[in-house]
């Protein structure tokens, strides 16, 4: 089995092929927008909106030759096996070496090392809160590619957790390179997740998925995550179990609920109100179509 950094290293060599005749940031960002839409659409039924998401995958496909888009899909697997069993931020590690960084937006990727240290310090005394509540929720309010929420997963996993199943996760990040990056990477690892573009300082939000894995864990979990998000969390409170943030700011306390919005809407992005789905199976990300 390849490791993450043998991943890395052939993920970075077969980008690199993609990008003879256009900008590497190009390349990058439709991957990111092609992997993105097949993930996402593996979290949703037949609807309007699924239709969008394959819309926006076959736009970003025909700006390709139909074996570039074949390494995409190889890239998108490369991913995969990095991340099934966590340890590293994968696609933050390789935007990073790639020089992909945005540095006008002053982004920088935490090392995955320190986010774990973070992370088992926040967790001491996850088991009560699980014990208490049934599942323990952090907000990443600059979820980057999601390197600190892996980390999270990881540090609860250690602990005999199961992450799907005792794991809700809030990540905003205000860029759509992040957001994609983050969404990937949670699905891949498997967390109950809600991943939001949008400014955590503002409150503004532009775009928000659920992960694949929301619906298992909801289904697990649906009333004691309906009480959570009506505020009657531990104690009452409204606020989240556990918040990891990172660059050392701290996370803003939680607003109270807001009513249901409309991705596009300006609502308070640090709670959003999911509208569960029910499947009548996991969704898988590799099966046939985009």
């Amino acid at each position: 089995m390849p490791t993450p950094t043998d991943l890395r290293r052939d993920f970075i060599k077969a980008f690199e092929r993609l990008t003879h005749s256009r900008e590497r940031y190009d390349v990058w960002a439709d991957f990111l927008e092609m992997a993105f839409c097949a993930t996402r659409k593996r979290a949703l039924p037949p609807s309007p909106e699924a239709d969008a998401i394959e819309a926006r995958y076959t736009a970003a496909e025909k700006r390709h030759t139909p074996e570039d888009v074949r390494v995409m899909g190889t890239l998108l697997g490369m991913t995969a096996l990095a991340m099934m069993d966590g340890g590293c931020d994968f696609l933050g590690q390789v935007a990073v070496e790639l020089e992909l960084r945005s540095d006008h937006m002053g982004q920088f990727f935490t090392p995955y090392d320190l986010s774990r240290m973070m992370a088992e310090m926040t967790f001491d005394t996850v088991g009560e809160v699980i014990a208490e509540q049934g599942f323990v929720t952090v907000q990443e309010p600059a979820c980057g590619a999601g390197g600190m929420i892996i980390a999270a997963a990881d540090a609860l996993e250690r602990r005999g957790f199961d992450i799907g199943q005792h794991l809700y996760v809030v990540g905003i990040d205000v860029s759509s390179m992040c957001f994609r990056m983050a969404y990937i990477q949670t699905s891949l690892r498997g967390i109950p997740a809600t991943i939001v573009r949008g400014n955590t300082l503002s409150g503004e939000v532009f775009e928000q998925a659920v992960t694949p894995a929301f619906f298992p864990f909801y289904a697990a979990n649906r009333e004691a995550f309906d009480g959570w998000q009506r505020g009657e969390g531990r104690g009452g409170k409204a606020s989240p179990d556990a918040e990891i943030t990172q660059h050392g700011a701290e996370a803003e306390p939680s607003q109270p609920e807001q009513p249901a919005a409309a991705p596009e809407s300006r609502s308070s992005p640090q709670r959003p109100n999911v509208k569960p789905t029910t499947y009548t199976r996991q969704p898988s990300l590799f099966d046939d179509g985009p």
